[in-house]
Order: C-alpha cells, then structure tokens, then sequence
C-alpha cells in the first residue's frame, strides 16, 4: 500500500489504517464481563507480522528505487525497506476489524518534502498462527469515529437555597451587577445541587468541561475547571470536584468544604457539553457521504489554511441509535440478567461457558470432565517457566478436585489445527476464574483415525460404483468432522468429544444414499496413541472421551 506523505499532519508524528475483515460468516470472538484479549493471550498466540516502509521520490529523483526497478517494490531482500514501528494495533494482527497506528518514521524530518512523493508500506507473515486466515475486506485511510450532537454550553440553574439579591451583593461587594440572576449562582452552602434548566438541551450525551467562573478579592476574573468523580469519599477539602448525580436530567452535586472543594458563594457553573435527541437520531447509512464542518477544537473557528471550508466523509459502517443512561428498574433487570453469567467455576458448566468465552478467542468446541470421569491416558499441557510442552496423565482418577478441559478452536479445516498458545490462553482465562481448591489441567486432545471396510448392495447394478464409492466417503466424512462447515448450521454440530463410534450408526448413515439397498458386512479400525480408543466385543470403537475422530480411508465393495 502507498502513501502521498504530503497530505499527513506532521504534528501528528502517526499513520492511522483501517482495516476491515470479513466475519460475517464467523462466529462472534468469545467475550466475558469487560474482560480484554490481551489479559490473558500467550505471548506467541498472534500471528507476527514484520512491518517495513519505503520512501519513494519523484520522476527526478536519481535513487528512486521504485522507478528504478518496480518489480523491487515486492523485492524482500530489498535493502531499502526500513522496519516501521506500531503505536497500537487493534486488529490484533488481522484476526480482527479494528484499526493499526503506525509511528511516522523518525527520519522523515530530514527528507526533502519537495521530492518526496510516497511511502510504501508493506507487511510480511514472519510466524502463521491463523486458525482462519485474515479476509481484509478494505484498507481505509483518514478514518475516526464520531457522535452525532450538538455542542452547547449551559448556565447551571442552583437548585438549592437560593440568596436573595441584597444578600448576593453584600457577600460580593466586587460584583454589584442586579442583571445577575441569583438562581444561577452559588450560594456558598454545602452540598450545593445544580441542574440544567432548558430541558431541550437534554440528555447528555458526553460532559466535555465543569467550569466554575467567579471574580477574585483582587476583582480579576477566575475561570477554574472542575474535575468529575464517582463520589467525595476520596475527595480533600480544596479538591475541584463534582459529582454527576442524574446524567439523564442533568443534575450535578458539590462538596461540603471537607470532602470536595464548595463553589464560591456568587460563582457561576458552567457546563459544555453534546446533546442530542438519541431516539429521533437519524440513522447514517453504510457509504452513505455527508458534510463535517471545518471547525476548530480550540478556538470555535474554522481551520485557516490548512482544511477547506467543507469536508466530505463516507460512512464505513451503518450508525448506531444511542440509547438513554439505564434508569433503576433497567438497572435491576441488567443485575438480575448479569448474575447468571457465571465468573466463578463451581460446576462443569461454569468452566464450560468460561472457557467458551474466552475474550478474543473463537473456540469450536469444547468438553470439561471431572477427573473421575476421564477414561485411559491424556495429554495435557505442561508449562515449564515460558516453555508449553505435553504431559502424559496415566491415572487421572488420582488427581483430586481436578478438572480436565478439552477445546479445539473454530476453523474452516476439516481437521483443526490444535497449537499449544490457544489452549495457554484458554488456561490462563480459566485460571482467573477458579476455586482456590480447584486445579485446571488443559487437554491437548487427540484426532482418533477411523477406517471403515463395507460389503453394499446395491438397488441397482447398473449404478455408477465409483460414484457411489464416493458418496459413502463424503457421508462418512461429514459425520465425523469434529466442526460443522458453517457456525449457522444448528442442525449439525460435529462429532462429540469421546462419542463412541458403534458399526450400527456407520450403517444407518450409508443406507441413507438413494442407490444402496443395504450393507452387508462392516469393519472398523481405528489408529491412535496408547490408551486412545479401545476396540469392545462387537467391533464397536470405544473413544477416549477426551478426543475427538477424523475419518483416514473408506474399503468398499459391492455385492450384485
């Protein structure tokens, strides 16, 4: 991707992309409370991804390598590409839509602005970690997000005891000013209420500044900014806070002069703050383009020479309705739903849900067992300072308190690929969340390989045998994929871990094609580690119940 250099803030000193990556036919990233990704991710559970830049001249610049040689561009033992550095990456290296910042690179202060034309920016798969690999959908530059508002600043109404005019100015006698409403003013009382008393200009949307304006003993204006806090228990005497009561109806509290700092008597609270009607909000559609006004963050006035009047955007994504601060019935309702949602593991179904929802993991499946409950041999993770390793369990019976999770992550591969980072990062959110007495052991399950011979017959011997040969491995094949081959299938939800594989089953599933009239005869065998599977009586394949099974070969033959 290239860059016209010209057009960046270089007070900036950053590069912002956006990267948007098709999810839609993925299932949503595990998330739990307000937990982040990066709490509990393995060092080396991201793809690593090697950033490097290029600075590229004009038609006149002799040491242009681009114009040079082109095909030097997607040269990697190119030596002029330089290593870029990343300020933030919220893609988490592509797994995700999100934006990566890039630090401009510190020697683009000595390069000669009139000659330089381009930066190139490419990056190289040093380490693939992707169980699904990135579909970037689009590449955007210049992007931010926004709230649709209105900026406004308001007079506070003083909604305790008022002073009367006469006693105002006696205790202001800089300020003999009858215009003064006295409403609007401090009456120097502790535990002061003030409220916004234009109930157009509600609700707060965001609180931008509190600011406390009065006139000093040397009759010089002071303009202070006032500081938001949850409450005063914390506050000292001469701290400038307030409390936001009800953002709904904007109503703002102030200390008592021990904790939290009381306004000056005949001071005026200012609020700036953006309202807006969010039900009636008009709802911007995806590439919908409209108008940003060019003004000012400082000053209130437009940008001079450095932004036109007008700027045109694009939306990238459909806006959202906002919705109103939750009101004490919505608060309980919200409480009430939030303590079902497990964060302590007392049961298997708390690990199961907890581990499922690992933030930022998709994981495909997952079972949790007991360790009276595990049958034969298991390979669990072993971490050995910041090694990951394998350990083999002959008698997990004896491991008391002990639960044993099994979890394999969701790809689109027939047989997914099960690397020791995701199960690390699995653990360590499981780990967080365990009993004291309880103890985690994280399974490295097993691909248990099935091979089927058969005797059909067939309803008609003038079918295509070769057809039919292959549509006994495809059912087969669909049957015991561990993963179905879209999440919004419900009906089908892959093969179970440790699900017995009975010949019973094999041949009500064959007999279903059209063509074959019954199976004669079937064998099953299965290849795997000591203590896997295990083979009854009846030809049956007992499974571990702890692993999973992949279907290796299909035998079949017909009989007229």
């Amino acid at each position: 991707m290239e860059f016209n250099l010209k057009e960046i803030n270089e007070n900036k000193k950053e590069i912002l992309i956006y990267f948007k990556i098709y999810d839609k036919d993925l299932p949503p990233l595990g998330k739990h409370g307000d937990e982040s990704f990066e709490e509990f991710a393995d060092k080396n559970y991201y793809s690593i991804i090697k950033w490097e830049y290029y600075f590229e001249g004009n038609d006149n610049d002799s040491d242009n390598l681009a114009l040079k040689n082109p095909k030097s561009i997607f040269d990697f033992t190119q030596s002029d590409w330089k290593p870029l550095e990343l300020s933030m990456d919220n893609t988490n290296s592509f797994s995700q839509t999100g934006k990566i910042h890039f630090k401009i690179p510190g020697n683009f202060e000595g390069i000669d602005k009139k000659t330089l034309v381009k930066m190139w920016i490419r990056a190289t798969l040093k380490s693939n970690n992707y169980f699904i690999p990135p579909r970037i959908e689009s590449i955007l530059c210049n992007t931010v997000s926004s709230t649709m508002g209105i900026t406004t600043e308001q007079l506070l109404k003083n909604k305790s005891s008022v002073l009367s005019e006469s006693t105002w100015i006696d205790e202001n006698p800089y300020l003999v000013d009858n215009t003064v409403n006295p409403t609007l003013l401090s009456n120097g009382f502790a535990n002061q209420i003030f409220q916004i008393d234009d109930v157009t200009k509600l609700p707060i949307l965001i609180i931008q500044s509190l600011k406390i304006e009065y006139i000093n003993n040397d009759r010089k204006k002071v303009v202070e900014e006032w500081t938001q806090v949850y409450d005063f228990d914390s506050s000292f005497p001469f701290d400038k806070h307030f409390v936001v009561v009800d953002k709904k109806n904007g109503i703002f509290k102030f200390g008592d002069g021990e904790n939290g700092k009381i306004p000056p008597i005949g001071s005026k609270v200012i609020l700036k703050y953006k309202t807006g009607n969010l039900k009636d909000n008009l709802i911007i559609n995806e590439g919908k383009i409209f108008e940003i006004d060019s003004i000012s963050k400082s000053t209130g006035t437009p940008f001079q020479n450095r932004l036109p009047p007008e700027i045109f955007g694009i939306n990238i994504h459909p806006s959202t309705l906002g919705t109103l601060d939750e009101d004490i019935k919505e608060t309980v309702i919200r409480a009430r739903t939030e303590l079902s949602t497990p964060f302590k593991i007392v049961s298997k179904r708390d690990c199961e849900y907890i581990a499922k929802n690992t933030p930022g993991v998709r994981v495909g499946k997952i079972k949790v067992l007991t360790n009276n409950e595990v049958n034969g041999y298991v390979a669990v993770l072993d971490i050995q300072g910041n090694n990951l390793d394998i350990e083999y369990i002959g008698e997990p019976e004896n491991l008391e308190n002990t639960l044993f999770v099994s979890a394999i992550p969701y790809t689109f591969s027939k047989i997914p690929v099960i690397n020791l980072q995701f199960l690390n990062t699995i653990l360590k959110h499981l780990e967080k969340h365990r009993l004291i007495t309880t103890k985690i052991k994280m399974v490295v399950p097993e691909y248990v390989k099935i091979s089927a011979t058969a005797s059909v017959k067939l309803s008609n011997h003038l079918t295509d045998q070769e057809k039919i040969r292959k549509e006994i491995y495809d059912v087969l094949d669909h049957v015991f994929r561990p993963l179905p081959s879209s999440f919004e299938n419900k009906e089908f939800e892959g093969w179970e871990f440790g699900k017995d594989i009975y010949k019973s089953e094999i041949i009500t599933n064959i007999e279903k094609i059209e063509e074959v009239d019954s199976v004669l005869n079937i064998v099953l065998n299965a290849t795997g580690s000591y203590g896997s599977f295990k083979k009854d009586n009846g030809g049956n394949i007992l499974i571990n119940n702890l692993n999973l099974v992949i279907l290796d070969k299909v035998d079949i033959s017909f009989i007229q």
